[in-house]
C-alpha cells in the first residue's frame, strides 16, 4: 500500500507543446499541501527547467517566443519570452482560457476581472457553473498586441474556443441558447465582432479548427437537447461527418490536475482530435 508521501511524490505531466526544437510541457507536483505548476523543456536528450514562479502552465512555442500563462491567485497574466529575453507580461485578465497566434497578434479567450463583493442579479436558468462559482463574468474573445486589449466578442454567454489560419477566424458559442449549454460554430469578424453562422439546426460544439486553407471542422453533434449523443467530427461547409465513438471528447473531472483538453488539429489531410491521452485521427 503506497503512503501519503508516495502519493505526494507523483508529480504529473500536461499541456504538452510540440516545436520545431523540441516538447514544452507543464509539469505539477505538491508540496506543503499546495499545488505548483512549472513549464519545462524536452530536446529529445535532456530536460530543462524553463520557468519557476511555480504556477505557470499552457506552455506554445510559436515563431521563435513562448508563450505561457501564470497566476498569482487573483488574476492570470499571459507572459511572453522571445529568444534568450526576460519573460514579459502581455496582458491581464481574471482568468485565461485559450491563446493564439494571430498575424502579429494574440486571439485570446478570457474572463475580466469582477468584484465578488458586488450583489449578484441571476436572470438565466444557469447563473452558476461548477469550478467557476456565481457567472459574474463570461468568457469573451479578445485580440492583444504591443498597442492593445481590445474586446471582440462577449456577452451573457461564453466563448468556447477559437481557431484561425490567420485569413479566417471561428468561434464556439453559447449565443443561441446559453441556458441548455447548446452550442454553435460562427466565423468573427475580428475588426467589429460581426458574426456568420456556420453550424445549422441545434447541438453542441465542443471544438474547432480551421485547415491552413480555411476549411472548418468540428467535434460535435446537431442532435438538439441529446447530452448522450455520439458525437462527429464535422466539415459543416462540406456536408460530411465523421462518427467519433462513444467516448470521443468525454472528460472526467478529477483532483488529478492532468490538464485533459479537448481539441481538434488539422495537419495536412488529416485531422487530429486530442484529449487526456488519446489521438484519434481521421484521414480525410
Amino acid at each position: 500500500m503506497q503512503s501519503v508521501e508516495d502519493a505526494y511524490s507523483i508529480r504529473v505531466i500536461s499541456d504538452v507543446s510540440l516545436s520545431d526544437k523540441g516538447v514544452f510541457f507543464t509539469l505539477t507536483s505538491i508540496n506543503g499541501g499546495e499545488y505548483y505548476s512549472s513549464i519545462y523543456f524536452y530536446d529529445g536528450e535532456k530536460i530543462e527547467r524553463i520557468t519557476f514562479g511555480g504556477k505557470e502552465r499552457n506552455p506554445v512555442y510559436m515563431d521563435y517566443r513562448l508563450i505561457y500563462i501564470t497566476s498569482n491567485g487573483a488574476e492570470e497574466t499571459i507572459k511572453e519570452i522571445r529568444g534568450m529575453s526576460e519573460p514579459r507580461s502581455v496582458a491581464s485578465f481574471h482568468r485565461v482560457h485559450k491563446v493564439v497566434k494571430y498575424k502579429s497578434s494574440y486571439l485570446v479567450i478570457a474572463e475580466e476581472k469582477t468584484d465578488k463583493e458586488s450583489p449578484f442579479i441571476a436572470n438565466k436558468i444557469k447563473y452558476r457553473y461548477d469550478g467557476r462559482g456565481l457567472l459574474r463574468t463570461r468568457k469573451g474573445l479578445y485580440i492583444v498586441n504591443d498597442k492593445e486589449v481590445r474586446k471582440v466578442l462577449s456577452g451573457n454567454f461564453d466563448v468556447n474556443d477559437v481557431a484561425t489560419n490567420e485569413s479566417r477566424v471561428v468561434v464556439i458559442t453559447t449565443s443561441t441558447e446559453d441556458d441548455y449549454e447548446l452550442s454553435d460554430v460562427f466565423e468573427v469578424d475580428i475588426n467589429n465582432g460581426d458574426l456568420k453562422k456556420i453550424t445549422q439546426g441545434e447541438g453542441i460544439a465542443q471544438a474547432v479548427t480551421l485547415s491552413r486553407e480555411g476549411k472548418i471542422a468540428y467535434l460535435g453533434h446537431r442532435k438538439g437537447l441529446s447530452p448522450w449523443a455520439n458525437l462527429e467530427v464535422i466539415l459543416p461547409e462540406e456536408g460530411k461527418s465523421f462518427l467519433c465513438g462513444m467516448t470521443c471528447g468525454n472528460r472526467v473531472l478529477t483532483d488529478l490536475f492532468d490538464g485533459a483538453k479537448i481539441n481538434l488539429e488539422w495537419v495536412r489531410d488529416s485531422i487530429y482530435h486530442t484529449r487526456a491521452n488519446k489521438r484519434i485521427n481521421i484521414a480525410l
